[in-house]
């Protein structure tokens, strides 16, 4: 992760002064980081998101995929409610039936969803992310 936070710096043409103010974190918290000797926890994460909406988190993070998201992407209008299905097109919604009596594991992601479902029937949903191959993801609440 250091690396790439190096790399974001370079491309950016930021300095890590200029980076830390631009997120509102303390130099010293971007320096650590960069130097190896501590890793961002999820508030500093918030909070380049925020600062830096075209940055790929996924890739930030995790090192896979794009280091930038797709401009044809556009996540800057609020994700659609789970309760509203008209907002949702019919090839993003997941189809989960009553899971199957199952010797082995699930192999499927509809397998994995409905015995996790019918194992936590009295708890509801409350957000759905799909994180895509390119990088990309969608939230759904």
């Amino acid at each position: 992760m250091q690396d790439r936070f190096k790399q974001l710096l370079n491309e950016k043409k930021l300095t890590a002064t200029h980076f830390a103010a631009l997120i509102k974190v303390n130099a010293s918290a971007i320096s650590h980081i960069l130097n190896g000797r501590s890793k961002p926890g999820f508030d500093l994460l918030d909070k380049i998101a925020q600062a830096l909406p075209d940055v790929n988190m996924n890739w930030l993070i995790t090192g896979k995929g794009f280091p930038y998201i797709s401009k044809q992407t556009n996540f800057s209008s609020p994700a659609p409610s789970l309760s509203d299905s008209s907002q949702i097109a019919n090839d993003e919604i997941i189809s989960i039936s009553t899971p199957r009596k199952q010797e082995s594991k699930p192999n499927t992601t509809s397998d994995v969803i409905s015995s996790k479902l019918s194992r936590h029937s009295d708890k509801r949903i409350k957000r759905v992310i799909i994180f895509y191959e390119d990088g990309t993801f969608e939230s759904y609440e």
